[in-house]
């Protein structure tokens, strides 16, 4: 019995040890998160947790409001990010290729936030990713993004321009709903759909030209919208 008791202390103690030199950042506490207990680990100014599929950002503590998410932490791909992480001041966000689908409402209602760039490697924005975003004007999008997803950029207001990449074949429903400076969108010839209220009151966007092929629903634009088929 007592080998037995000094062999599951040396185990316990190799666990311990092998914890500590996988991880570079120290584990400051545990947290349930969709019914699973996470270890939260701190280095620098991030804070987040590992999963299957990679590493997942928890929250950004530093005072820096111009934020260029890590694309390893540890050596391991941060894939994903909590909706709280980015905090509501800040200015302007780089997401790293490492997410290949980002989580929805990953950057919601940040009304400071001015600039957003997703880097090559990203496939999807995830629902509402910059819902009332009201001074965003700057945004780069890789061609890489097949998927603009459901009210991505709802209520951006000051949001003047964009082109939407080579590879994206569906434009979802609401996605620039209430962008009333929206002026000018450059459409891929490879867009297959706009779905409804797709531009909902851009009331600015006076003309768009479209892809000959390309299925508009009914209340995809607003009436004063013209429409050119190419």
């Amino acid at each position: 019995m007592r080998w037995k008791r000094t062999a599951a202390l040396l185990l316990t103690a190799c666990l311990a040890l092998s914890l500590s030199c996988a991880w570079a950042g120290t584990l400051v506490g545990y947290v349930n998160i969709d019914g699973v207990r996470r270890g939260i680990l701190k280095d620098g100014d991030w804070w987040y947790y590992q999963t299957d599929d990679g590493m997942v950002i928890y929250q950004y503590s530093g005072k820096s409001k111009d934020i260029v998410i890590p694309e390893t932490l540890d050596g391991v791909p941060v894939v994903s990010a909590t909706t709280w992480a980015m905090p509501t001041g800040v200015t302007s966000v780089v997401i790293p290729g490492s997410f290949a689908a980002i989580p929805d409402r990953m950057l919601y209602n940040r009304t400071s936030l001015t600039s957003v760039t997703l880097c090559d490697g990203v496939q999807s924005t995830g629902a509402s990713l910059c819902w009332n975003c009201l001074r965003l004007t700057d945004l780069s999008l890789p061609a890489s993004l097949k998927t603009i997803d459901t009210g991505a950029f709802y209520g951006c207001k000051a949001l003047t321009e964009f082109t939407i990449p080579n590879g994206v074949q569906t434009v979802a429903s609401d996605t620039f709903w209430g962008c009333t400076a929206l002026k000018s969108v450059r459409f891929p010839s490879a867009l297959r759909r706009i779905k409804a209220n797709a531009f909902h009151g851009c009331t600015a966007l006076l003309s768009v030209q479209i892809p000959a092929g390309t299925s508009v629903a009914d209340s995809a634009f607003p009436p004063q919208t013209s429409i050119v088929r190419i």
